[in-house]
């Protein structure tokens, strides 16, 4: 029975230290998994910072030497263009007296040399041209003409014209070519 007992014991003891080192083995794993999902998410970080770090200076050479060297950006002075108007602010104009001519701007240079010809003279008075092709101004032009409105809401031309004002009212209201010429010349 002695031996019996021993060989329990001695059963027992193993069974004992079997599972102490089945524990130890389980703690050594997962203090091993831990320690490398650690080293993983690491080692993915500078990866991703290479990444990073290598797309910045590939674009930072792309963009600083890329075949458009020579192109330099051509930086000039803003110029307003206050001579182009819309048919609608004829009338508002900050001039006392001054012409607005209503022309189709795309068509025959005619009128724009007239009109650059006449704005290079020293003593004129301002002038304003309104481009009838342009949407915005199609409701001023119609087949009926008004040679005599009283304010923007009655004006009506059909084709090239050169109105006067004087003091927001129509002075002067021409649409025969010869005296457009002859008024601009």
């Amino acid at each position: 029975m002695a031996k019996k007992k021993t060989k329990n014991n001695n059963k027992n003891k193993e069974i004992k230290q079997t599972k102490k080192e089945e524990q130890k083995i389980k703690l050594d794993v997962k203090g091993s998994t831990d320690s490398e999902s650690i080293s993983k998410v690491i080692k993915y970080l500078i990866v991703v910072v290479i990444i990073f770090v290598g797309v910045y200076f590939l674009t930072d050479y792309i963009t600083n030497h890329s075949s458009n060297s020579n192109y330099k950006k051509q930086v000039g002075e803003a110029t307003i263009q206050n001579d182009k108007i819309l048919a609608g602010s004829a009338f508002n104009r900050n001039d006392e007296e001054y012409y607005v001519l209503f022309y189709d701007v795309t068509g025959d240079s005619t009128y724009t040399d007239l009109y650059s010809t006449y704005k290079e003279k020293k003593d004129h008075l301002p002038i304003y041209y309104v481009d009838i092709k342009e949407g915005l101004n199609k409701k001023f032009i119609g087949e009926e003409v008004n040679e005599e409105p009283n304010d923007i809401s009655e004006l009506k031309v059909n084709g090239t014209t050169l109105i006067k004002i004087n003091h927001k009212e129509v002075e002067e209201y021409i649409t025969n070519e010869d005296e457009i010429k002859e008024k601009l010349s």
